[in-house]
């Protein structure tokens, strides 16, 4: 199934498109679903793909499942060339199945079977694809847990006793956002109109792009892996795959730089600082956002998107070498209590069911945060004046023995979401302390007591977030500095808890290592 031509008749094809962000339940966060979305639709029925628009069925911002799995049917009835399958908004997970969420999904757990009624099983999505006689058949799901649907058994690709090996040379590729099991991210940033999910973002600039030295025409494996690549290297999740026969051959689009040079993404991003996302388009709106329209979807759309993507870039960060610099041991003064209050959780758990409380805080210059000069300055220069630091003290023992872990947390604001994506980007991947945070006294105080006793990586976890415009650093390590095989995935768990647990209200919560916060 092989073509060697991106230019082709489409007659005999049909592409669904199916996107949700006015949910009312769920958590509203950003437009990054409708803008991805409208920009998969430019993208097909434009010039590099080649889509009929009549081939093309949008169903945007549709309130409940209804009829949409005899829609599917039908759709995908007569068609004999290519089956393409899209869908973006949350993804929710009830009894191991993958359902897409579609805007009355419900968010309480109490009412998670009324998931697969309200939202749309992706066992629907799979059954139509089946029953067509398509000989290419895509699926490409951005939204959270769509990893689940390229494991065995929820796949197109299946076993030989699938019903697709009747159709003879069938192919189908499925293409997940995320792994399974795991959370699909999106875009935050100063110009609402421009954010997209990074998955389909990625996938679409892809293709835009073009691969240099690939060929006229852009196969969906080359894409995918060259699309993978940029998400791993810019510290994206990591999206996975499905292929079954001969479809990673597919040709998806058009080459517009066939016969350039070739050079692989890391190439081209290795060494530089994480671009900024929104300033992509130094002209003004991009061609897609301008040539937005009404369209005519199955069911009205609305303007606002509420999606459940993690919206962070959250990445454990462990210096392998550097020590953390002893921090002055103060008590928060009361005009200091309303920045705390306002970035600190009083009280968080993590998965391992440990409950920590906050044992100090305090607002501190940002220099204070490091011992590095080099990343003083950055700070500096980046326009951060005070952060807002804090310690925490475990209430219940999971490592054994009988000190408590403790973890200190660091949140770094910045002027902007610019200051801080430069900021990020400047710091991951390096080699910098951050401060350990204690409190004056007792048991938590005695690893700033002892400091050449932390060894990173041994006995000592953490995390690094970046979220809208404040760094969350957080490390963590158990008070007697114990380096038990237990303790450094303990505190791992912890750091990550802490770093979700602390920043901005509207921004906690998010990682399988929080359980809780208040």
């Amino acid at each position: 199934m092989t073509d060697t031509d991106s230019r082709r008749d489409y007659s005999n094809s049909r592409a669904v498109l199916v996107g949700a962000w006015d949910y009312r339940h769920l958590e509203r966060v950003a437009p990054a679903a409708r803008n991805s979305f409208d920009r998969m639709f430019d993208l097909l029925i434009g010039p590099l793909c080649g889509w009929p628009r009549e081939r093309v069925t949008l169903v945007g911002n549709k309130r409940s499942c209804g009829d949409l799995p005899h829609r599917l049917m039908r759709l995908y009835q007569g068609v004999t060339d290519v089956a393409m399958f899209y869908f973006v908004g949350h993804g929710q997970i009830y009894d191991d199945e993958l359902c897409l969420a579609l805007c009355d999904s419900p968010a309480d757990p109490k009412d998670s079977s009324l998931r697969l009624t309200t939202g749309l099983w992706f066992e629907h999505v799979r059954k139509a694809l089946v029953a067509c006689d398509a000989k290419t058949k895509i699926v490409i799901l951005d939204c959270c847990y769509s990893g689940n649907a390229t494991v065995p058994g929820q796949t197109l690709s299946g076993a030989a006793t699938e019903i697709t090996d009747r159709a003879s040379g069938t192919g189908a590729f499925t293409m997940a956002a995320c792994e399974p099991n795991h959370v699909a991210w999106f875009e935050i940033g100063e110009r609402d109109q421009l954010v997209q999910t990074y998955f389909t973002k990625y996938l679409i600039d892809t293709i835009e792009d073009g691969l240099p030295g690939r060929g006229e025409g852009l196969t969906l494996g080359d894409v995918f892996a060259a699309t993978a690549e940029a998400l791993v290297v810019t510290h994206r999740p990591r999206p996975t795959r499905s292929i079954r026969h001969e479809a990673d051959q597919f040709i998806i689009a058009r080459n517009p730089h066939p016969d350039a040079a070739r050079v692989s993404k890391s190439e081209l991003i290795q060494g530089q600082a994480v671009p900024v996302e929104n300033d992509h388009y130094p002209d003004g709106l991009p061609s897609w956002f301008r040539r937005r329209r009404r369209r005519k979807y199955m069911t009205a759309g609305a303007t606002l998107i509420t999606l459940g993507f993690l919206g962070t870039l959250a990445f454990s960060l462990f210096s392998p070498s550097a020590p953390h610099a002893s921090a002055p041991a103060t008590t928060a003064s009361s005009s200091q209590s309303t920045e705390a209050t306002a970035l600190l959780s009083t009280a968080f758990a993590d998965n391992a069911g440990a409950i920590f409380l906050q044992s100090f805080s305090d607002t501190v210059p940002c220099s204070q945060t490091t011992s590095s000069t080099a990343l003083q300055e950055r700070w500096k220069s980046d326009g951060c004046t005070t952060a807002t630091v804090g310690s925490y003290l475990e209430q219940t023992r999971t490592t054994g023995g009988s000190a408590p872990l403790m973890v200190s947390v660091e949140v770094i604001p910045f002027p902007s979401v610019t200051d801080a994506d430069l900021a990020y980007g400047y710091v991951y991947g390096g080699d910098y302390p951050s401060t350990l945070w204690c409190p004056p006294n007792g048991a938590g105080h005695t690893p700033c007591a002892g400091q050449g006793a932390v060894t990173p990586k041994t006995k000592e976890g953490g995390a690094f977030r970046h979220i809208d415009r404040y760094i969350i650093w957080t490390t963590s390590l158990r008070t007697d500095v114990s380096a038990a095989a237990d303790v450094y995935s303990g505190a791992v768990a912890a750091g990550w808890a802490a770093a979700y647990a602390c920043g901005p209200v509207q921004y906690r919560g998010g990682s399988s290592f929080l359980i809780s916060w208040e």
